[in-house]
C-alpha cells in the first residue's frame, strides 16, 4: 500500500504536517480564544473556508 498516502491526500515533500507541527491544535485554540468552541463539523468548515480564502501571493512568489 505504498500509494495509500498519496490517494488520501497525504501530501508529498514540503506538505505541512498539521498534527505534528501543532497547527490544528493552534487553530482550535485561536477559535476558542475568539469565543468559539467548534465541533468537528464547524472545524471542517473553517478549514475548507481557509483553503479558499487565502490572501494574494506576495510579489515574486
Amino acid at each position: 500500500m505504498s500509494g495509500a498516502a498519496d490517494e488520501n491526500g497525504g501530501g508529498g515533500p514540503g506538505a505541512p504536517e498539521l498534527h505534528d507541527a501543532g497547527l490544528l491544535p493552534e487553530l482550535v485554540a485561536r477559535l476558542r480564544g475568539a469565543g468559539l468552541d467548534p465541533d468537528v463539523e464547524q472545524l471542517c468548515d473553517a478549514l475548507w473556508l481557509a483553503r479558499w480564502t487565502r490572501g494574494a501571493s506576495a510579489p515574486g512568489e
